[in-house]
């Protein structure tokens, strides 16, 4: 049985820091804590921020970068854990903490914690757009559609260009449909696919998933010609490229009759 594209419904999105307002000395100011760390990798941003850190043991942003690092540089979520919470004692409502807080809790499949800290992101700042995005996360890998759809329409609303967000709602309303057959749910479907295709037209995904929408509206002309420009950007290595060829030899059969 085909079926949906796995690969960006269950993706999440990492806090990067922005749009924070510097609350301390100008030598630790976001841009110059982005402008240091570019191009050093975990083991050499750790060390640096930990030097920054003796200086300045009580600044947010810093505890909140190592925290980052940790996750995302050297995969440990439990010494991330430790400078998000720290992070979070100096300044509680510091957004981008709790979201990634929730992360790490998913992660662990403590979905209750990790609904509880993205929730609590969104109550300290309602505009995250990444709270919404990964509680719909959240909601979708539960099977709870409803939540995930209005969470994910939520994240939308506040960042248009969320292309992960549009592929997301499009896999919510594609689920609905194999549920209700509900021609509507196809319909908004297709709307986020061709909105995500606008914003990276070459971004293989869309593609592939747009092809497997046409195909459940028996169309597969137009199915094959999208797997075709869905295997004409996927990497080499991605397993997806080879279920997109195996979609385009079985439907030029079924095209040729």
């Amino acid at each position: 049985m085909l079926k949906l594209l796995n690969s960006p419904i269950n993706k999440f999105v990492l806090i990067i820091l922005f749009n924070i307002h510097t609350i301390f000395s100008e030598e630790i100011s976001t841009a110059y804590l982005n402008s240091k760390l570019s191009g050093k990798n975990g083991s050499s941003a750790i060390e640096y921020l930990n030097d920054l850190n003796s200086k300045y043991p009580e600044n947010p942003h810093i505890l909140f970068k190592m925290g980052y690092y940790y996750m995302t540089h050297l995969t440990n979520d439990k010494e991330a854990e430790k400078y998000y919470q720290e992070c979070l004692s100096f300044n509680p409502s510091y957004s981008e903490a709790l979201v990634n807080l929730g992360i790490i809790y998913k992660n662990k499949n403590d979905y209750k914690n990790a609904e509880q800290y993205y929730k609590k992101a969104i109550e300290k700042n309602a505009n995250s757009s990444s709270a919404y995005y990964n509680l719909g996360i959240l909601y979708l890998s539960l099977e709870r559609v409803s939540e995930a759809e209005k969470s994910f329409d939520r994240a939308i609303n506040l960042s248009p260009d969320n292309i992960s967000a549009h592929l997301n709602i499009a896999a919510v309303y594609i689920n609905l449909f194999n549920k209700d057959f509900m021609k509507r749910n196809l319909t908004n479907a297709k709307k986020h696919l061709i909105k995500a295709n606008h914003i990276d037209n070459k971004y293989p995904h869309v593609y592939y998933n747009l092809a497997y929408l046409y195909e459940k509206e028996n169309k597969p002309d137009i199915a094959l010609k999208f797997y075709k420009e869905a295997v004409r950007y996927y990497e080499n290595t991605d397993p997806q490229k080879k279920t997109a060829l195996e979609r385009i030899e079985y439907l030029t059969s079924v095209v040729k009759h």
